[in-house]
């Protein structure tokens, strides 16, 4: 028997439990509803040629008979309804009614009249192919507020002439609806209310729209998706260490697409917002320019470029070092690397270590008032040494004026490993939120570094996806050469556009000893395309622009995030690694398991640069016999073939 109320295959993942529940409410009473003929809902719905569309429920009712109220008649309803699961003390009305998220208001019913609009000349658009008599009255909006009563609703504010076109309830009740419409049409020329003209059946409606909700399920989420889901769940955690800011020394500790970035550029801005100086810092000069791409997409590019200092450790130390040991004329960021970095790090140490009474530091911010904080934000932490962290902590005024974010998974095998920073800090000083759910990769990609973890490092990748929100993305191992056809870069370049993004969020990361002829620029060249080569130390200095590809080495790539990323010649990288591990192993009289703990130590320093894509990622490969391009493969189960897309 078929169900009288459907919900059409909608994707009911992006929606919040809230909305979910509210669905299955209208569901119930629609079913138990004497009147009711068919009905039809559609959650988290994205309506047609319209950014930000997504409606929490699409609901279509026929009735089997008109009602009547008053001298009006309604035979069939269109409504889209919003969930707001706000308290009264959130809600405000002026010329709309007004609700906050974080403090920031949304017009809801401003928003909701433009969705009913494209929804209504979609439909029409379709129905001419199906049925040219078809006639679409009226698409009525609806705000249900679950955490208000009926009674507040019908007596308070929100019950005025601003809202008298639209139908405001506290719980899914077909009366109401129908009554309060009935309510809102005032001018009496109108007798009938339908949303539609009698004679269409609910199900053309719902051949109409049933391509588009099967295609919403299907269609992966773009940039503004995902960041709006970083976004809701980092200001969700926010209470569980909020308090500790400015009291503890605070950590952000989790793998890579857990949001540590994210968290503290969002940090930044909240902290400078409620009046506080704020300096971030970072640990090279390719991290510290995608900070400027983040924060365009993050929308608080005016702050952070304004207010907030963004610099590297190597930036704040040759700025102390000239300070402290009157040497400011000859050191530069252009000489610092050319100095010789431990002795520097050493001097700046010694002197800040006997500054008890803050007489350097006061003379260093006297000199640099810019460096007069109230909080310094710390990103990459497990690249930083015990040295670099007292001084950091010393100018920062004290370990509880310190957020860092630390990714255990970026150190390196055989490198120092500092993912517990101040080790003798007793542990009520201190706060670590530990960062256990992958924010930043869409399905695939995160599961495809769950299997190199656990198959090739004997390291558990228990961090939770979220590929039922963000969608699957696209794993291609694909030959080199093909990056020499001009329809693959057209191809990339209008996937990304589709989804928000440019070429500024695609990263082509090269090996490592690339041979000039070989280089990503020769062929972007050749096709007129806009590229930053970090690959280039002078280059990498500087803030790349707001188009165009971003190329950096393999040995440069921690940190960094790109929508599409692609791993050139991973399998050259792979040789060259292994080279470089057992010469270094050789030199140092070091003796180790072979192929086994070198082969370990080369897939740690791949992972890190296999974690940098959001929703696709590219291996390339010069040789497809290369034992690495086979192992991939087996890895993810795919035919031995030369070139494969999943």
């Amino acid at each position: 028997m078929e169900e009288k109320v459907k919900i059409l295959n909608a994707n009911l993942n992006h929606l919040k439990d809230s909305e979910k529940n509210a669905l299955y409410e209208f569901k119930d009473i629609l079913e138990s509803s004497p009147d009711v003929e068919k009905g039809l809902l559609i959650g988290g719905f994205s309506i047609p040629g319209l950014q930000h569309s997504e409606t929490d429920i699409v609901c279509f009712v026929k009735l089997r008979s008109p009602i009547q109220r008053k001298d009006k008649l309604v035979s069939n309803l269109l409504m889209i309804i919003e969930v707001k699961e706000h308290k009264e003390f959130k809600i405000s009305v002026e010329n709309d009614i007004v609700v906050y998220y974080s403090n920031k208001p949304e017009k809801v019913l401003s928003k909701l009249s433009k969705k009913a609009k494209n929804l209504k000349s979609y439909l029409k658009e379709k129905f001419k192919k199906i049925d040219n008599n078809f006639i679409l009255h009226y698409v009525y909006c609806g705000v249900y507020f679950p955490e208000i009563s009926k009674t507040r609703i019908e007596s308070n504010e929100l019950n005025n002439e601003v809202i008298e076109s639209y139908v405001i309830f506290s719980k899914p009740d077909l009366e109401d609806m129908i009554r309060l419409i009935i309510n809102q049409r005032k001018d009496i020329e109108f007798k009938h209310l339908n949303s539609f003209n009698q004679n269409v059946d609910i199900s053309d409606i719902k051949k109409v729209l049933y391509s588009v909700a099967i295609s919403i399920k299907m269609t992966e989420a773009d940039r503004i998706r995902v960041e709006a889901i970083t976004k809701e769940r980092v200001h969700k955690d926010k209470p569980k260490y909020e308090d500790y800011i400015g009291s503890k020394f605070v950590t952000f500790k989790g793998k890579a697409g857990t949001g540590k970035t994210i968290r503290l550029l969002y940090h930044a801005y909240s902290l400078h917002n409620a009046g506080a100086r704020v300096l971030y810092l970072t640990y090279n000069h390719a991290l510290r320019a995608d900070i400027e791409r983040l924060v365009t997409i993050l929308k608080i590019e005016k702050y952070i470029h304004e207010k907030i200092e963004v610099e590297t450790i190597d930036e704040l130390i040759w700025k102390i070092y000239g300070v402290l040991f009157n040497k400011k004329e000859e050191v530069s960021p252009q000489n610092y690397e050319q100095i010789y970095h431990d002795k520097v790090l050493e001097n700046v140490y010694n002197e800040i270590m006997i500054d008890t009474d803050g007489i350097y530091k006061g003379a260093f911010i006297q000199e640099y008032p810019e460096y007069n904080v109230d909080y310094i934000l710390v990103d990459e932490g497990q690249d930083w040494n015990e040295k670099e962290q007292e001084i950091v902590k010393w100018l920062a005024g004290g370990y509880q004026h310190l957020i860092v974010a630390i990714g255990p998974d970026q150190v390196v095998k055989g490198r120092p490993k500092y993912t517990d920073w101040f080790p003798k800090l007793p542990n009520d000083k201190r706060h670590t939120v530990p960062l256990r759910q992958n924010y930043r990769q869409k399905g695939k990609l995160y599961k495809f570094n769950k299997l190199i973890s656990e198959k090739f490092l004997d390291d558990s990748w228990t961090e939770e996806g979220l590929e039922k929100e963000i969608g699957e993305g696209v794993i291609e191992i694909i030959p080199d050469t093909k990056l020499l056809i001009t329809d693959f870069w057209i191809s990339l370049i209008n996937d990304l556009r589709e989804k928000k993004n440019d070429t500024v969020d695609c990263i082509i990361i090269e090996p490592d000893n690339i041979q000039k002829n070989k280089k990503i620029t020769e062929i972007l060249e050749i096709f007129g395309y806009i590229y930053w080569d970090g690959t280039v130390k002078d280059i990498r200095k500087k803030n790349f622009p707001v188009q165009g590809f971003r190329i950096v080495k393999y040995r440069y790539c921690r940190g960094l995030e790109g929508w599409f990323v692609i791993c050139r010649l991973i399998d050259e990288q792979y040789d060259f690694l292994k080279f470089q591990l057992s010469k270094r192993k050789v030199q140092q009289w070091q003796f180790f398991d072979g192929e086994t703990e070198t082969e370990k130590e080369v897939f740690y320093k791949l992972r890190i640069a296999l974690t940098r894509a959001i929703d696709r990622i590219y291996i390339t490969y010069s040789n497809p016999e290369h034992p690495l391009i086979k192992k991939l493969k087996n890895l993810l189960n795919l035919p031995d073939s030369q070139e494969i897309s999943i």
